[in-house]
């Protein structure tokens, strides 16, 4: 086949030298030159074609977009569209004796042009609304196909009318997507071999080569689904979702675990609650400074790292590893819609620091203070038979709704404080926190952090106490 076309090009090619009546002899020579190479080439590889794969198309597949609407066809669709194309082409070309006009013609028919026949003679029908469509020829008369060429469908109601209108348009579209896809393909196999065989022995020859078939998917085993007692043992949240889905019909418990979650300190009793906004204010100078040394140490590790020694990627290097100083590890993770290891997501180098009152004034320190005064952060708010007696052994403490709700508050002074202090502040100019600790990555932590925080400290009494 391919030796047959590359003939046909070169008697292609002649012919048009010919018509323009082109004098230079020397140009036809190597025109003709170039011709017998390319004849040569077509029979190399024709025969090494012998021995490959041809590269086949899946063009329509088992779907098809038309008016909106995605059809389920029948996996043969390719198959038997590429057919039907081959059988109207070959009756057109003979018809018409469109060979002898060249192979611009043939090329021309071989797109949407031919789909007008296909319609007239094929359509999809289905059995059921569940059944995929199947591509088939019409049974039809003379009379009914001009009929059908005209609009008319006699002896059908509305219902069938319908149903005919729609296969012939999924049939006009699915032709002239293939149509489209093999245009080149189908044109060169017809102009080769449309007076050497008929239409049905080269559809048989080029069809099957041309159009990938559809895998049929295997389908695998029944397997029950597990129960939530089984899936808990690899997955312990297992229960509680079966327990959402089933009882949580208002969305009431999944809206208090989601606030528990991400801000546990608006499950606080209002009285705490206001007295954290309090603290938030005197402390938001203290915090601010333990943050940014906690970031300077932070680029003192990246600067260690090879990348650094780009200067292009410093600023970028340094603006990932400090601007979410204020985040816990679970940053990306409460991005993605998941909940944090720790509810609110508080920044890991807050447990090292406790909270402390004294004479209505918060203060923050990296000593863990006694029992006594870390009830007195919580003590003014709630009754003392829940927040624990005075001679409360330190063991009782740890477990006591006192020492959750004091756990609770500390560490959201701190994680809402600093992003009061730095979040709110890195897309200002006084507030780019990883240009400030480029520049002074040589200096000392203390220098930079009062550099850094001193806009929120000079109004707090507190804010120049180091811890």
């Amino acid at each position: 086949h391919l030796v047959t076309l590359n003939r046909a090009r070169l008697d292609r090619s002649r012919r048009v030298n010919m018509a323009h009546g082109n004098s230079n002899t020397r140009g036809q020579v190597a025109r003709c030159a170039r011709g017998r190479a390319l004849a040569t080439i077509g029979l190399i590889v024709a025969l090494c074609a012998c021995t490959q794969v041809t590269n086949a198309k899946k063009v329509l597949g088992t779907k098809v977009r038309s008016q909106n609407k995605v059809y389920k066809v029948d996996p043969s669709t390719d198959l038997e569209m590429c057919k039907a194309i081959i059988r109207e082409m070959h009756g057109e070309l003979i018809k018409h004796s469109m060979r002898e006009d060249g192979e611009d013609n043939i090329y021309d028919t071989a797109g949407m042009a031919i789909c007008l026949g296909v319609v007239q003679n094929y359509t999809f029908e289905h059995a059921s609304a569940k059944s995929p469509w199947k591509f088939m020829r019409k049974q039809q008369t003379d009379e009914e196909r001009e009929d059908a060429l005209y609009g008319s469908f006699a002896g059908a109601n509305g219902d069938d009318s319908a149903s005919i209108i729609e296969g012939l348009m999924l049939t006009k579209k699915a032709c002239m997507d293939f149509a489209e896809e093999l245009q080149l393909e189908i044109s060169e196999v017809m102009y080769a071999r449309v007076h050497q065989a008929s239409a049905d022995d080269i559809a048989d020859d080029f069809c099957p080569t041309a159009v990938k078939p559809v895998k049929k998917e295997k389908q695998g085993k029944y397997v029950p689904a597990a129960t939530p007692q089984e899936r808990s043992k690899e997955d312990p949240s297992a229960l509680m979702q079966d327990m959402l889905k089933t009882r949580d019909t208002s969305g009431a418990i999944s809206e208090m675990l989601e606030m528990e979650a991400s801000f546990p300190e608006r499950m606080l009793d209002p009285p705490l609650q206001k007295e954290l906004g309090v603290a938030v204010e005197q402390l938001v100078c203290q915090v601010c400074k333990v943050a940014v040394r906690h970031a300077h140490a932070k680029v003192k590790e990246v600067e260690k790292t090879p990348a650094f020694k780009d200067r292009w990627q410093r600023q970028s290097l340094v603006a990932e590893a400090v601007n979410l100083i204020c985040h816990g590890k679970d940053h990306a993770t409460l991005a993605a819609g998941y909940y944090p290891s720790v509810p609110g997501n508080p920044p890991e180098w807050a447990n090292d620091y406790y909270l402390s009152k004294q004479d209505s004034q918060y203060r923050l320190s990296k000593s863990k203070p006694s029992v006594s005064a870390m009830r007195a952060v919580v003590e003014k708010t709630q009754p003392m038979s829940e927040t624990g007696s005075e001679d409360e052994p330190a063991t009782d403490w740890e477990q006591s709704r006192g020492k959750h709700e004091y756990d609770v508050v500390r560490k959201a002074v701190i994680r809402t404080a600093c992003k009061q202090a730095i979040d709110q502040r890195l897309d200002t100019d006084e507030g780019d926190l990883s240009e400030l600790l480029l520049e002074n990555r040589k200096g000392d932590a203390k220098q930079a952090a009062k550099l850094y925080c001193t806009p929120l400290c000079h109004s707090n009494k507190a804010a120049n106490d180091e811890l």
